[in-house]
């Protein structure tokens, strides 16, 4: 699953595109890439399957796009993208016996529960959002600079 944007689109002109992305600019992406990356794969933290999570850049004279990919297991990725993009609805879960971990204790049920499902949580979205936000900032700030 990955989510690309666009960034200045078109670029105001090649020549100010390079005097812009100066070292200390790529840098301050790059940064940003990190930290962006550091809170994404915080929500996952706890889970036994954790995806990972991949900031890239790419500039262009006419545009700059930058892509966050969440990899991993098929599983990792589709409990991404049940908790964080679609919420679960409500459902019946059935084994002999149910394992779960609750509060740190290892729980066992015969039989099935009804798990209640839930919304998306959406927690991504803010931290994209911000990252679109830092990383426009950032390019306003070379240009002027």
């Amino acid at each position: 699953m990955a989510f690309t944007f666009r960034v200045k689109e078109p670029m105001p002109d090649p020549k100010t595109e390079i005097k812009a992305l100066t070292k200390d600019m790529r840098s301050k992406l790059m940064a940003q890439s990190r930290k962006t990356k550091r809170r994404l794969e915080a929500l996952t933290r706890q889970w036994g399957d954790q995806p990972s999570v991949k900031v890239t850049y790419r500039m262009t004279p006419k545009q700059m796009q930058f892509t966050i990919r969440i990899d991993g297991s098929d599983r990792a990725v589709q409990n991404w993208e049940r908790v964080f993009k679609t919420g679960v609805k409500p459902h019946t879960i059935s084994g002999d016996p149910l394992v779960f971990e609750v509060r740190g204790d290892t729980v066992f049920v015969r039989g099935s529960v009804n798990h209640p499902g839930y919304r998306a949580r959406r927690d991504d979205d803010r931290i994209i959002e911000d990252h679109v936000r830092l990383v426009e900032k950032a390019i306003d700030e070379a240009y002027r600079g």
